[in-house]
């Protein structure tokens, strides 16, 4: 076992006995083009519902990993403890084990012993889980054109329209879902589970990134998913493959341009935050 780990393990130990604050606190860097107001200490609720009680450190793992992959947390939020067990109606045993797995997945990082949070990552770790997003995703949508059925065809193109809908209403939270829903359905299209688990791990990492920015990108984001859908309905693998990487390196582009400054998208992964933080909650109210 690691120290990292050991470390994050004591970590939250600590926090089990001491934390008593709101379950997140969405924050990033003042001045951030898409954060459009500074509003400290507010209560974010709801991102986790309660649980049953069958294999529970498994179930929470899902629930709160879900959340960092549909972009419902987002680089910056704050998670607490306590407050996660209380929505989830569990203890904290599961909700601690959850969150040293994420830290596992580089999913979450400690920045101090009362702050757990989803990480900003480097403009370099970007770029590479971009590079091997552009190569795996590739691979399952050149699969996916080689074995999709019609009703396969059609679950694709219904995620495209529910996305279309979703951006045209302004539900930019609906339109990252069902965008993150469009990239796994076509590995499963592709009959390619082992594939649709390394995407996983790499989607809890870009979900609160892609989350970010997907209000400014509109439907940049997800123009190229009709070209994607074309060319499996037309069984061309070399299509879908050069489709899936020009929606990749597209949104990268928007990406960088939009959270690059100094080389970094914020914060690296697992360092301190070096200048004043605010935030804009989601799905929030005032704490007391």
């Amino acid at each position: 076992m690691s120290q990292h780990f050991l470390r994050a393990e004591c970590v939250i130990e600590y926090l089990v006995d001491h934390a008593a604050r709101p379950v997140l606190c969405s924050l990033a860097p003042c001045g951030m083009t898409s954060v459009p107001t500074c509003i400290k200490g507010k209560l974010m609720t709801n991102l986790f519902q309660a649980v049953g009680h069958t294999n529970l450190g498994e179930t929470v793992y899902s629930v709160i990993s879900a959340q960092l992959i549909k972009g419902g947390l987002r680089p910056g939020d704050r998670l607490r403890i306590r407050d996660i067990a209380a929505q989830m109606g569990t203890s904290v045993t599961p909700v601690r084990d959850a969150l040293l797995r994420l830290v596992q997945d580089r999913g979450l990082v400690f920045q101090n012993a009362r702050d757990i949070r989803v990480p900003h990552i480097s403009a370099d770790e970007y770029l590479e889980i971009r590079m091997i997003r552009v190569e795996l995703e590739g691979l399952a949508a050149a699969q996916a054109a080689q074995r999709a059925d019609e009703a396969d065809i059609d679950r694709l193109l219904l995620l495209v329209n529910e996305n279309e809908e979703a951006i045209k209403a302004g539900d930019f939270a609906r339109g990252t879902e069902t965008n993150q829903l469009f990239h796994f359905e076509l590995a499963r299209v592709a009959k390619a589970p082992e594939l649709l688990e390394i995407l996983t791990r790499l989607w809890i990492r870009m979900g609160p990134i892609i989350s970010e920015v997907y209000e400014q990108g509109g439907r940049s984001m997800i123009e190229h998913h009709y070209h994607i859908v074309q060319a499996i309905k037309d069984r061309n693998p070399r299509a879908a493959r050069s489709a899936m990487r020009e929606d990749i390196e597209s949104a990268g582009e928007l990406i960088l341009r939009l959270r690059t400054q100094d080389r970094t998208l914020g914060v690296s992964s697992g360092k301190t935050v070096p200048h004043a933080l605010a935030g804009t909650p989601r799905r929030s109210k005032k704490t007391a």
